[in-house]
């Protein structure tokens, strides 16, 4: 807060301005953009599901397989990616994350073989989405 003296004819008085605009909102703002990006990207697979179905000819309980296991793991390993965000901070975090998410959805785009769909659907260790391209 920042105080400005305010002068009258025959008095002076001392006001706290507060700021025009609080940066903390610019923040939360990117935050949830961020976050709305990401968590839609990744659990949109059942809008897409019925199309991929069609396309491949895999049956839908075959297609479960691999986003199930894929979001038990990204799940489970929550607590490692919450430490990598305590060491390295969440700009680091965050943006490596958002990088991965990106190229596994381009990179799962080329995966044409159930086998290979099951070994892409990991995340790596640190709870992020990194879908690698397989060539089975």
């Amino acid at each position: 807060m920042k105080r400005v003296e305010v002068r009258t004819s025959n008095r002076k008085f001392r006001v706290i301005a507060r700021p025009r605009f609080f940066y903390g909102w610019i923040v939360v703002a990117c935050a949830f953009a961020i976050l709305c990006v990401a968590y839609g990207i990744q659990f949109s697979f059942g809008v897409f599901m019925p199309f991929i179905s069609a396309d491949t000819g895999w049956n839908r309980a075959s297609l479960s397989i691999p986003y199930s296991l894929y979001v038990f793991v990204y799940s489970a390993l929550g607590v490692v990616s919450g430490r990598l965000t305590d060491r390295l901070g969440p700009r680091v975090v965050l943006t490596a994350g958002g990088c991965l998410l990106g190229a596994g959805v381009v990179l799962v785009s080329r995966v044409h073989l159930l086998v290979a769909a099951l070994y892409c659907a990991r995340p790596d260790c640190s709870g992020r989405d990194e879908r690698r391209l397989c060539t089975l």
